[in-house]
Parts: structure tokens; sequence; C-alpha cells
């Protein structure tokens, strides 16, 4: 498409947040930033709160969708062919972790450009084209490929002004009190390659860090904003643990009234214990850790280097810190049997993890894109797999249809609890009912809820398929 055909006097943009795990969206803040800087009209628009306006559609000139995550990717591909219609001439850009597995929608020609990585230096080279009417990239296949980037930058200050405020997003829940959520990154990307997470897909083991500078105006802004709590967002929060804990500590200098959550990989946690027991003098209030499964033949296949003994320790490592810890999971995957799915709940009930974990992890099953790092080695090698262009993931079936039958039916509980506000200690214990239909294996009986719910109340997923609430969600105000 003509970048630069019909374009107005003014540069007009729409930027669009399709899902972001209910946090003010960061990225989206970062691009406005960009917009500020080169002087452009635009318009923030976080469809987790607000509706599309029809007439800002057709007006715009650039169209840009964050797409973080792989809900919010397939939330973009039920808007897009809408956007289009709407106006065919805008030029319609997707960026975030995700951007590169919407390449069928690039030759589609529902997307005109996407960019994942750092993304700012191919937002800028596409402003700054269009803005100075230099046409020569622009017009050839520049952009017929998602564009990743590794560039070492100075970081902007988001600029969040235009965003809903912060009190109508997701709040973090600790000890039956909601205090109102600030997100931020201290880096991107991860030095670990575990093999089926996004993270590794676009940086391969590369990391970039933030400038401590534009980090700490950004919280200044936040805490201006009402934020009690801040969540390190990076998917390793000790990718450079100097930095992040330094960080860490100069915000809690100025605001020793805030709290903290962070992600932590389980090796990272063993490798840094001492580090761990200075976050509850930081006020950090827990830290999330993806455990994904209790089986070491799983673990092995993921690349997660480390195994059902080292999650033991980092529990221990954890508490004795006086720190709660979440772990996330992905139960369902095509080298578990189901006597796992048992060992899984059991540990779960034995480590006093029941009200630590949100309902969406009992039924994740492994997400396979396009371009996921599972393909470089021989894991998926005896599988038959099926790519659909609809659900950007290569759809699998467990050889054992009971396990087939038991996600099924896990994800069916797990449906049936939202709608009808069911506690946790009655969907667990009909978790655990269901689960033992099919096993002669011993269930753990969980007698103790008595652990308040901690974490944030918007309890998704980054690797969670969609569900239609969140499709019917993609709407328009006209």
């Amino acid at each position: 498409m003509d970048l630069l055909k019909n374009q107005s006097t003014n540069l007009n943009i729409v930027g669009i947040s399709l899902y972001d795990l209910g946090h003010q969206p960061l990225s989206l803040a970062a691009a406005a930033a960009i917009f500020k800087k080169n002087s452009c009209n635009f318009t923030l628009v976080d469809l987790s709160i607000s509706k599309l306006d029809v007439d800002e559609i057709i007006s715009a000139d650039i169209i840009l969708l964050s797409v973080p995550m792989h809900t919010a990717a397939r939330m973009a591909l039920s808007i897009l062919p809408k956007l289009r219609e709407l106006n065919s001439n805008a030029h319609i850009s997707a960026f975030g972790l995700y951007a590169i597995q919407l390449e069928d929608a690039l030759s589609e020609n529902l997307l005109d450009s996407a960019f994942a990585g750092e993304f700012e230096p191919n937002l800028e080279l596409l402003l700054n084209k269009y803005l100075y009417q230099n046409n020569e990239d622009l017009n050839s296949d520049f952009w017929d490929k998602p564009k990743v980037d590794f560039s070492r930058q100075k970081f902007l200050v988001p600029e969040r002004n235009k965003l809903p405020v912060l009190s109508e997003y997701a709040k973090i829940q600790y000890h039956n009190n909601e205090k109102i959520n600030g997100y931020i990154e201290t880096s991107r990307g991860c030095a670990h390659i575990c093999s089926h997470c996004p993270v590794t897909a676009v940086y391969k083991g590369k990391f970039r860090v933030i400038d401590a500078k534009s980090i700490l105006t950004d919280v200044d802004n936040l805490v201006n904003e009402g934020a009690q709590h801040i969540t390190f967002g990076d998917p390793d929060f000790f990718n450079a643990p100097k930095h992040s804990l330094k960080i860490a500590s100069i915000i809690k200098d100025k605001y020793p009234q805030l709290t903290f959550d962070a992600t932590i990989k389980v090796e990272h946690i063993l490798e840094y214990k001492d580090l761990i027991k200075t976050l509850d003098d930081l006020n950090f209030l827990y830290i999330i850790s993806a455990f994904e499964s209790t089986s070491d033949v799983v673990l092995a296949h993921l690349k997660k280097n480390h195994n059902l003994y080292d999650m033991h320790h980092v529990l221990d490592i954890c508490r004795d810190a006086n720190l709660f810890i979440k772990p996330t999971w992905i139960p369902f995957t095509p080298w578990m049997d189901y006597s796992d799915y048992v060992k899984m709940i059991n540990f779960i009930v034995e480590n006093d993890l029941v009200g630590l974990t949100p309902r969406i992890q009992y039924g994740i099953k492994l997400l396979i894109p396009k371009y996921s790092a599972l393909f470089d080695g021989e894991s998926l090698n005896a599988f038959d797999m099926q790519y659909s262009t609809a659900s950007l993931n290569h759809e699998w079936s467990h050889d054992n249809s009971d396990v087939e039958k038991l996600f099924t039916e896990v994800s069916q509980l797990i449906e049936l609890s939202t709608e009808d506000t069911m506690s946790q200690a009655d969907f667990f214990q009909k978790l655990c009912n269901l689960v033992s239909t099919n096993t002669n294996e011993i269930i753990q009986t969980c007698n103790n809820f008595e652990v308040s719910s901690v974490g944030s109340t918007e309890d998704w997923y980054c690797c969670a398929e969609p569900t239609e609430q969140h499709l019917v969600a993609v709407d328009f105000s006209k």
C-alpha cells in the first residue's frame, strides 16, 4: 500500500491496545511518546476499557495495534478486516512480541507493517518517511515481512496522559485489600531460551536494559496518578539484577509506601537466593515464576533448565524470604500423561499453593505458534500438527483420549466457575473430583483455603487462548 496517499495536513494516528493482562498498556504509552516527539495528532484506545470510535478510524493516517501476547494477536485478527473496510487508505501496523506471528495478515493486506523486538526504531522510520514525504523505502518490499530489531536505544518517558486512568485497571489484591497498580519494565527480552516462550521466538536469548532515568520519571507520573503498587513486567526481573534492584531501591527510598511484584525464573531464584532475601526489605509482596510442569520430561522439552526438586527448593527460598510465590503452569503438553496432571494437583496442595494459583492456570494448553523455538529441536518431530492462521497456532491433540477429555472438561469448568462466581474452594474441589474419574492415583485433600488471594484481580495468562468475551470485546462506538 502507498503509505503517502491521501495524507491529511497533520498526521493523525490511532493507537490501539487490544489486551494487556489488565494493566495500563506500557507498550502503547511508549509508542505514544514517539507520536508526541514527532508532533503527531494521536488518540489512544484501550479496548479492555473503551470502544473504538468509527470517525477516528476513518480520519486516521496510521492505525497502530499493540500485540504483546497471543490473546491480543487473536483479537487483532478479528478487528483488522473492519479497520481495513472503514479506512482503506490508512497504514495499519502491529507492534509487539506477537507481531511476527501476524505475518499472514501482511500477505493478505490486512496489515501494512509489523514490528517486533525493539519496535521504536521501525516506528520512528515509519513516521519519518510519512512526515517528510520520503517514499523511497516504503513503496518497496521493505514492509512485506515483520521487522525485528534489537538496536540499543535511548528510551523516552512513556506518554500515558491519553490512556484511561490507573484506577480503571485491574488492582493488586493483598490480604483482602486492593491497591492501584502501575506497570513498568527495567528490561526487555530474556537471556534464556525456553523453547515454548514467545520471548525466545523474538529475542533469541538477547535482552536490553531500559535506562533508569526514563523509568524513574515514569514512576513519578504513575504515583501522581495514584499508583500504590508497581509491577515490574520484565520477562525476568533478574535479567540484569544489579540494574533492576538498584531501580527498585531508588523507588522504595523515594516512595516508601509503594509495594512491588516481579517475575523471576526458577533458575535465577536459585542462582541469586541471597538477592531474593533482600526483596522483602524492598517492599516486594510476591514474585511470579514459571514452574510450568512437575514432569522433568516436560521441563526438558521446554528447556526450562530446572526440575521438580528445584521447584521445591525455590518455594523454601521464597518462604524464608517472607515472599509469596505464584507459580505459572502449562499443564497440557504433548509430552505429559494423565498422571502428570495428578502430580501437579498434588504439588499445589502439598505446598499450600491453591490460593495462589489462578483458575486459568489449570487449563493452559501449550501454544505452538509459527515461529516457536520448539521447531529448533526434535521435540515436535513425532507429532502431527496443522497450522491454523485463524488461531495463530499449530493445533495438536494428545494421543491419550483421556487427556484430551480432561482438557475439555477442565476448560468447561473454568468457564462455568467464572460465570457462576464459584468460590475457589468449590472450584478446586470440583476440579479434583473431575480429575479423579479417570485415575486410581490418590489426589491429596485440600483443607487449607486460609491464604488470602494475592496478585492481580485480572487472573488471565499471556499464553492462554482468548475467550469469546475477549473476541466480542472488539467493538465500535458507532
